[in-house]
């Protein structure tokens, strides 16, 4: 089991920091989740959480949220999310907003998540504006709402995902709630793998190597984004 995604919340600290602290460098994705590691890392966090830490405190909401280290205890992955997002943390804000919206340790609520979860994406937090994007795309949470799906992916991907921008291309290369456009598919797909998308590269070389959404088939091309799509860092 892997623990949450919380390369965004390190990317939020790079920017409002310009480093990242010896926590905030912590890679989690490397320990098992199960593993007398995992459970000192959360110690770690833990400690630093209780000295007033944020960046911990939201942590330690996502690792008691998702049982890394530890027993899922939702209640505990709520008490650090309130402690973080009542200090204005966007990160704090985003995780409860997902204790709202899944019910983690308080009864659910999908128009509070909502609130949280605009005013984390608002104040600059990737990952906040990108889970709204999918789920005003899918309608799984929210009554579906295409505009406010494409708003907010173009917002994260304006603050560094790059996923947010294979998402575009996606969205409008099939017409899925919005116009149907190749070109603006091409330029986002273009845009994301330039970021580091390795779905964006990938799609590009289907696209180049058989002249797919209005290009002209370039072998050349075609290699260039297979190379890069080899060293892509994010979906």
């Amino acid at each position: 089991m892997s623990p949450p995604p919380f390369d965004a919340m390190k990317e939020f600290a790079l920017r409002q920091n310009g480093a990242l602290s010896e926590l905030e460098s912590v890679d989690l994705s490397i320990i098992p989740a199960d593993s007398e590691a995992a459970r000192n890392t959360l110690e770690l966090f833990l400690n630093a959480a209780c000295r007033g830490n944020l960046f911990a405190m939201s942590t330690c909401a996502g690792l008691y949220r998702g049982g890394w280290g530890t027993a899922i205890e939702p209640a505990q992955a709520l008490v650090w999310a309130r402690r973080a997002a009542d200090a204005g943390y966007p990160p704090g804000l985003f995780q409860l907003g997902l204790c709202h919206e899944t019910g983690a340790g308080v009864e659910r609520n999908p128009d509070l998540a909502m609130a949280y979860l605009t005013q984390a994406a608002d104040d600059g937090y990737s990952m906040a504006a990108l889970h709204l994007a999918i789920h005003h795309h899918s309608g799984e949470v929210w009554p579906r709402n295409p505009d406010r799906a494409v708003h907010y992916a173009s917002l994260a991907f304006e603050l560094g995902d790059p996923f947010a921008g294979h998402l575009l291309g996606s969205w409008h290369e099939a017409g899925d709630g919005i116009r149907q456009d190749n070109s603006t598919a091409m330029r986002w797909y273009l845009a994301a793998a330039s970021k580091g998308s390795l779905l964006a590269a990938n799609r590009l070389v289907l696209v180049y190597s058989f002249g797919q959404l209005g290009v002209v088939p370039d072998y050349e091309l075609a290699h260039q984004y297979l190379e890069l799509g080899q060293q892509g860092t994010t979906p």
